[in-house]
């Protein structure tokens, strides 16, 4: 027993640093505007490294001394390291921050479009009441959704579940107007997943000596969101980053194994051969001889995937038979 749980904390320590590593090199990509985590790596290096030489050759040039040069540039390759590292630390953690925000918004808003009408508006209503408005009731008609006080005033809430390329319009706004003309309430807020057409931002003013109405598009309801318990948890974002990057290591994945798969053998040696014959023809029979040469080891690799992948139940068949 005590082996088994010795093995599944093991197991469990893995599986939290390959997490780790997972987040650190999707964040380094974001950080990086989308280069390879290797290529990062590599970057990083060579910057270090050619800066550290050019040192080494200047006090070279200077003193002509080689162990001065050397030891010099050591240190200096040492304090340009810790320099580095405290700068790409803060600019890291400004980008953990912004892209776990991002992350966030994503989700938010897919989970709210995936919604039912009446949990969308359930939604929205416990948000409100997260953020202390006081005395909400539902009211769930055509106009307006809820009803309550805000700053000592009664205050009537439209919800408006839209697509993002669905804007509200000045029809939505002038609509929701009438309603709360009609039932006497002193102030409105409209909230939405997509956000308003400029004309209904530049109508607005013109209702606000009659009554005051808030606007909440998708970026300034993430907002108010925020501030309730229904934002999501950092731990909560990083296992989405963590299925995100599962996600795209799996099409990776499959990318790979469709561009080896069985049937793709014979086109890349078929076009080889045609993209060979008719670069003989052309003024640029170099580059048609790489693409050709490209395709053949294509060709080649997926025969021999292939054929190792015919061979191996054989092999485990037979040794099955030997036991």
């Amino acid at each position: 027993m005590d082996i088994t749980n010795a093995l599944k904390i093991t197991k469990k320590r893995i599986d939290n640093y390959k997490n780790k590593k997972r987040l650190k090199k999707y964040y380094l990509e974001e950080m990086n505007k989308g280069k390879s985590y290797v290529a990062i790596i590599l970057d990083g290096i060579m910057l270090r490294l050619i800066i550290a030489f050019g040192f080494f050759l200047y006090f070279y040039v200077k003193t002509d001394d080689y162990l001065f040069s050397f030891a010099v540039s050591v240190q200096f390759f040492i304090i340009l390291n810790l320099l580095l590292y405290q700068i790409n630390t803060i600019k890291f953690n400004r980008v953990i921050k912004k892209t776990n925000e991002i992350v966030a918004k994503e989700e938010i808003l897919k989970d709210l479009l995936n919604k039912t009408p009446y949990e969308f508006i359930e939604y929205c209503y416990n948000v409100l009441d997260n953020i202390g408005l006081e005395d909400l009731k539902m009211l769930h008609q055509r106009d307006i959704d809820m009803i309550g006080n805000f700053k000592g005033k009664s205050i009537g809430i439209k919800c408006l579940q839209y697509e993002d390329d669905y804007k509200v319009t000045i029809k939505d706004v002038k609509e929701f107007f009438l309603s709360l003309k009609k039932m006497d309430i002193e102030s409105g807020a409209i909230i939405t997943t997509s956000t308003f057409t400029e004309d209904t931002k530049d109508f607005l003013p013109k209702l606000q000596d009659h009554i005051r109405i808030y606007l909440f598009d998708k970026d300034s309801f993430v907002e108010l969101i925020k501030k309730t318990e229904l934002y999501p948890k950092e731990r909560e974002i990083e296992k989405v980053i963590i299925n995100r990057m599962r996600d795209r290591n799996k099409k990776i994945r499959e990318y790979r194994k469709n561009l080896l798969s069985k049937g793709k053998s014979s086109k890349y040696i078929f076009l080889s051969a045609i993209i060979y014959f008719f670069g003989k023809f052309t003024n640029y029979q170099k580059y048609y001889s790489i693409a050709s040469y490209f395709l053949l080891i294509l060709g080649l690799a997926s025969i021999i995937k292939n054929i190792v992948i015919f061979l191996k139940p054989e092999v485990e068949k037979n040794e099955d038979s030997f036991i």
